[in-house]
């Protein structure tokens, strides 16, 4: 395969990605993704297993984010040689709807942060078996 359509699909894969954080759905995020992916996260330290990513990350994240996207060209894909796995990096950004009883902001406020994704070519597309969300670093 050629790397230019393994570039295309890792980050049609991180696109389809994208939109279930936006549109909250679970179930396609889901069908994205291997069920030993192991996973650090701005919310968990560290998930092992999906059923634990969606519980501890996801599910608490995703409810208080609007319009989680990737700031323009920032993705970049890293390809093995003979297209087996795939890295996708790169900056995102959103808005924190946090309630304020948590955290004592009841308005949207912007955040950002650095993603990884680690993609394996599988008979079914790609799936994901490894990702690293964190917030960026406060200025010093």
């Amino acid at each position: 395969m050629h790397t230019d359509d393994m570039t295309r699909q890792a980050l049609d894969w991180a696109q389809r990605f994208a939109r279930c954080v936006r549109e909250r759905d679970f179930a396609t995020g889901r069908k994205l993704f291997l069920s030993n992916v192991h996973s650090f996260g701005t919310r968990t330290r560290e998930a092992r297993g999906l059923d634990q990513l969606h519980s501890e990350q996801w599910a608490p994240t995703w409810a208080r984010t609007e319009g989680f996207d990737y700031f323009d060209g920032s993705l970049e894909v890293q390809c093995s040689d003979d297209g087996s796995m795939l890295v996708v990096l790169g900056r995102w950004q959103s808005r924190g709807v946090d309630d304020a009883g948590q955290w004592g902001r009841q308005t949207p406020y912007a955040r950002a942060g650095r993603c990884t994704f680690v993609l394996l070519r599988q008979t079914e597309g790609l799936l994901c078996v490894h990702t690293h969300f964190s917030m960026d670093p406060e200025p010093a």
